[in-house]
Parts: structure tokens; sequence; C-alpha cells
């Protein structure tokens, strides 16, 4: 008997290139446990690429396809699914994953939009695929007979009927899966400009409606054995060449005490190998954060997601935030060890309004968090907050934006991903909405990146919350240099004609040739990080002035400060419009040890002193800075720098500091 043919993909949209994505981990654990269930019956390849896939599909078409199903792919899957039908009509298709409205009439409208699916696996996938792999060899491939009765952990349409199965149990001991890892199943993807991706835990115990991962978990955590969690870290890290970054799976690293063993094993591999240089990590909300962000170091910034900090919106999402003053504790005590403190704050959640959002965001600065994401309220399937009760009862407004990066041409086919996002609702017009569109931008802009961090720093300190400057930045923008100006009023226009009324009209906007080409090219995408490497790439001298005058006129008296405190954000950078090179080295005086007071963490007042500093990288910093440039390597470098500055640690970008000696060094510009 022949080997049934599986091909498992979780795939991505890689028509402008890679870089951050992630390996396939998810098909692979499902892919690795289908093997162990069904041995030699079953021959299993795991696929990244929609282009790799459909010429496989071509070459030799596969008994089953197998897909995993999330908002970032979704519209992928539904035409690959259909190009396969088309081509082999006899493929069973199965898609698996979060991105579905687990109620009947959910179902219905992906069966409805997917009709080329036959079967969908709901929550933990291994299970449900196995369960319908037995069932697809005892009726032998009759895909009439295996729909008779329900498969467990499974929905599939019959006879214009839903058909679902009991959900599969939890796996309680997650070891029964072998490793994708160790087992050599995703080997071929070291070799990819992919991002290696590990889970140490499984499951999440919150109900946060906006959120799909703890209503599919069941609201627990399960736990993959530390030894083999170590062993995967060395096969990874022995493995990796593409990429400096690691990423974890976890919805909360940190919320086991043997947490600390796997930070000081990411610890010695970083001593060890160099490796990894920046973790991305979604940490539990508890001070034994604190801990393993000390001992991880630099790699990981250590962000505790609040989401909000008005009482209301959290009562309305079901969610309960840390206490606030072990909050301001952990900030303090990142801060202090010279770490990045960090939170994640979403606008437009239920019961926010416009004041509430200023107000939190104005807490946020005062509680001197470093690193502040802002994000729009999106409306994931899957989630509670999607569900036509809760549209109803907040009077939620949606539109639809393509996703970055989320599209292209595969074949004879365009694919196009789009994101729900709430627009207004009973508490917030969209003019409200638009009004932080901007501010959150130059949030990340201006203190995330750090690009004008002290500056923002002295501000606060003199009574000017940085909220407020930044507002203040955006309302006179039209004093600003042409370049400047005309930078804001894209911005804007950018923030209003991102959205759609429906899917399918961004699909055929996007479709049409000329606007096509423009997304091809990187004219589109995140717009914080697009609209910031405008400014660097585009304008800097002249936004440095701008952000200089405003300074002076809202903090008189403070000219020669504040001169140095911008001084050092036009030399922090170095000139990443033309030709690349991390081998220079500059002379930059001060009458304000601006420098001294970055190293010093802020914390002693801003010294006058007359003071020069040489600015260089390091080799270690070349290094990383190089790999991470090939990584993301783009015709545009607009599009290279963006992508590469998501996930990076963000302080490699910055020329490192050492006050000059009285001797001559060579290369000094």
């Amino acid at each position: 008997m022949a080997k049934l043919k599986i091909y498992l993909a979780d795939l991505v949209h890689n028509y402008l290139g890679g870089g951050s994505y992630m390996f396939p981990l998810n098909v692979g654990f499902v892919a690795s446990y289908a093997k162990k269930i069904f041995g030699n019956d079953v021959a299993i390849e795991v696929i990244k690429y929609p282009d790799h896939l459909i010429n496989k599909i071509k070459e030799s078409p596969p008994d089953l396809l197998g897909l995993s199903n999330y908002s970032w792919n979704a519209h992928l899957n539904n035409k690959v699914a259909q190009f396969t039908k088309s081509f082999s009509p006899k493929t069973f298709i199965v898609l698996g994953g979060p991105n579905i409205n687990q109620s009947e009439d959910g179902f219905k409208a992906f069966f409805k939009e997917n009709q080329a699916v036959d079967f969908y696996v709901i929550n933990e996938g291994e299970l449900g695929f196995a369960n319908l792999l037995r069932r697809y060899f005892d009726k032998n491939a009759q895909i009439g007979k295996i729909k008779e009765s329900f498969v467990e952990g499974c929905i599939f349409i019959n006879e214009e009927q839903i058909i679902a199965g009991e959900k599969a149990e939890r796996i309680n001991n997650l070891n029964i899966i072998p490793s994708p890892y160790l087992s050599g199943i995703l080997d071929q993807f070291f070799e990819y400009d992919l991002i290696p991706i590990i889970e140490t835990n499984r499951g999440c115990p919150f109900s946060c409606t906006y959120c799909a991962q703890g209503f599919v978990s069941q609201h627990k955590v399960k736990l993959f054995d530390i030894e083999r969690v170590q062993e995967e870290l060395d096969y990874i890290t022995f493995h990796v060449t593409k990429t400096n970054l690691l990423c974890f799976a976890d919805a909360n690293f940190g919320i086991v005490p043997r947490d600390i063993k796997i930070a000081k094993k990411i610890k010695s591999l970083q001593m060890w190998k160099g490796y990894p240089r920046r973790c991305i990590i979604n940490w539990v909300k508890t001070r034994q954060s604190i801990t393993l962000s000390e001992i991880i170091g630099e790699a990981a910034y250590l962000v505790s997601s609040l989401q909000s900090v008005d009482p209301d919106v959290l009562r309305n999402i079901k969610r309960n935030n840390i206490d606030y003053n072990h909050f301001k504790e952990i900030i303090a005590h990142v801060n202090k060890a010279g770490g990045v403190s960090g939170t994640e704050i979403i606008l437009a959640l239920p019961g926010e309004t416009k004041e509430s959002h200023l107000a939190s965001l104005r807490k946020l600065f005062d509680w001197n968090v470093s690193y502040i994401i802002c994000y729009n309220c999106l409306l994931i399937n899957g989630s509670e907050l999607t569900l036509p009760e809760q549209r109803l009862k907040y009077d939620l407004k949606t539109k639809f934006r393509l996703i970055d990066s989320s599209f292209g041409q595969y074949g004879d086919f365009f694919s196009f991903e789009s994101e729900e996002g709430v627009r207004s609702s009973s508490t917030m017009s969209e003019e409200e909405i638009l009004f932080f569109r901007p501010v959150h931008w130059l949030i990340q802009f201006l203190w995330n990146y750090r690009c004008y961090f002290p500056l923002l720093k002295y501000l606060h300190i003199q009574g000017l919350n940085p909220v407020d400057f930044i507002v203040s930045v955006i309302e006179n923008a039209a004093k600003a240099e042409a370049s400047v100006k005309t930078i804001f009023q894209d911005f804007k226009e950018e923030s209003i004609n991102e959205w759609f009324t429906t899917a399918e009209n961004l699909r055929d906007y996007y479709e049409k040739p000329d606007n096509f080409e423009f997304i091809r090219r990187g004219g589109l995408g995140k717009m914080n990080g697009k609209y910031t490497w405008r400014v660097i790439l585009e304008c800097k001298e002249n936004f440095d002035k701008y952000i200089g005058n405003l300074a002076k006129d809202m903090l008189p008296g403070h000219d020669i400060i504040l001169d140095n405190l911008v001084r050092f954000s036009m030399n922090a950078l170095p000139d990443l419009s033309g030709k690349i090179d991390f081998k220079g080295i500059k002379l930059v005086d001060f009458q304000y040890d601006v420098p001294g007071w970055q190293t010093g963490k802020f914390i002693v007042p801003l010294m006058k002193r007359d003071v020069s500093y040489l600015f260089y990288f390091t080799d270690e910093k070349k290094d990383a800075l190089n790999t991470l440039i090939n990584q993301y390597k783009h015709a545009n470098r607009n599009v290279t720098m963006r992508k590469m500055t998501e996930h990076m640690r963000i302080t490699d970008l910055y020329y490192d500091m050492e006050e000059a000696k009285d001797k001559p060094v060579k290369g000094v510009k």
C-alpha cells in the first residue's frame, strides 16, 4: 500500500521577501505527532512559502493538504485551496487554527467563504488531525463515508449541515508530541530567512475578550519538559545561521518557576555562541519577570502588557491587570538596571474615550515606562469581541485594511490579507480614533525607537509630559520645513485612506495594476515604521530643527540645553540614506554631557560641562547589523529598515559612545 502523501503548510506572503516570518513550528508539531501515530503509512512534507507549495502540487499532488489558518494567511489559504481542488479534485483539504468563530453561524460563514475546504480542525491541531487521519484510513479515503458521523476535534459541512465533533480534550502531557526540531522535521528552514520559534508551554489562563488565546486553550497552561526545551535551544543555536533573533510562542513566559532555568540557558548560549541577540517574548505580568529579564539581559525587552488602565474598559474586556504598584516596581527595577521596560495599550476597546486614552498615555509616561506599544483594536476571529452580541452591545463599527506585506501574486491568482479594525464605538468617534494615529506613530518614533528619548526625558523632568509635547508636534506641523510638513500631510491622508468598508473592496482596489505596482515596490506598510523611516531617510535634519525649535517655544529659557539634546539625536544614528557604512567614527562636542546623562540612566541631573565624545560601532554591533540587513534586504531601503526594526535590539542601531581623550583618533570625521 502506498504511503498517504500529506503536505502541511504554514503559509506566509513572502512576495516582498522574507525576514520577519517564523519557522512553521505549528504544522511541525502536527506533522511530528502524525508521524509518531501512523509511522510508515504517511509521508509528510512541511512547507512555508506559497510558490513552493503550488509547484509541489503541480509536480505531485498530495492525497491530503493541511493549512494553518490565521488572519495573515486566510485569503491565501482560500486561494490555494481553490487552486488545489481545480488541479487535483481528489485531494482532501484540511484547515486548522484559531482564525474561525467557534459558533454554528461562524462555522457556516467559514465554509460558505471557503468552499474548497473539506474539514476544519479546531483548537489544538495534533489530536484532531490524527482523529481525521484515522477516519480517512478506516473509510478508505471515501469522503462520503468519512462524513457519515462526526470526528472528534473537527468541523465539516455535509448536505448543507454543520457537523461538529466534540472538542478534543486538551493534551495533558505535551511530551507525547515529538519535537519538530530534535526530529529534524524543521531542518530545511534553517536555510531560509526565518526566525526560529520555540514553545516551552501552551495555553493562557486569562479570558480577555479581544484575544483568542485563552478561549482556544480552555484557560489552561500545559508544559513541555524542561530537558526537552533546553535540548531544543541547543539544537536551534547550533543550526541557526541566517538570523540572530529567537521568538517564544508562549502566551506568558515566566508563568512557572522553572522558566528561570530556561532564562539561564539562554544566557549561557549568548555567552557561548552569541545567540540569541534578541528574544521576542510575551511576558508573564508578575515579579518573576524581573528576575528573568535580568538574567537574559539586553536581548529581551520586559513588556508587561496592560492594554488599558481604565477600570471601565478592563471590566468590559474581562481583564484583570497586574497590581499597579507591582507594575511600577517592575518598571523602576528594569529602568534602574538599564533595561527596556515596556507595556502594550490598545486604542478603542469597549468603553474607551478620547479623554481616557490620553489619560492612560500620560500615566504611562509618568510611570517612566520606557517602551509604550500602541495598537488599534482589531476584531480577531475566535475572540469573544467578534461575536454579534458584543458588536451590538458596544456599537462597534469596523473597516478593513491591508495587513503589512501580506499580499502577492502567485501563479495565476492574487491574494490580499485584511484585518478588521474598530473605527468607532458607543464611546469613541472615528475622528477621535484618527486623532491618535499620529500620536501613536510619534510615541514609537521619538520614544520607543530612542530617536529623541533624552529630549523627551528632559521635557518630562521640566513638567511637560511627552504625550502633550507629541500632540503639539502634530498640531504645529504646518510650521515645519516643507519636507517635514509633507510627511505629516501624507501620514494624515494615508491614515484615512488605508481603511475600506469591506475586505472585498480592499482586494478589488489593490488588484488594479497601478495600485498593485505601488505596494509591490514597498509603498505601503505599517505606517508607524514607514513614516519613521521616511523621516530618517528623507528629512532627518529638517525634523531635528523642527523638534528643537518647538521644544524651545514650549520650554523657554532652556535653549542651550535643548540644542545639546537635539545635537545628540542628530548624531546618535548613522546616516542610513545612502551607502551603509558602520566603520566610521565621529567626534561630537557638547556643552552639556548628554551622552553621560544617558549612560547614567537619567538619574542624576544633566551636567553642564564642555566635553567631546567619540561615536562608533563595536565589531559586535557591526556583525549584528549586517546580519539583519541581509535578512531583511529589499530594493526599497524603507522596507528593509522598517521590517528590520520590528524585532531587533533597537539600541544596536545607535553608536556606542566614549569620552574623547586628548590624543587624536584615526578615522575620526
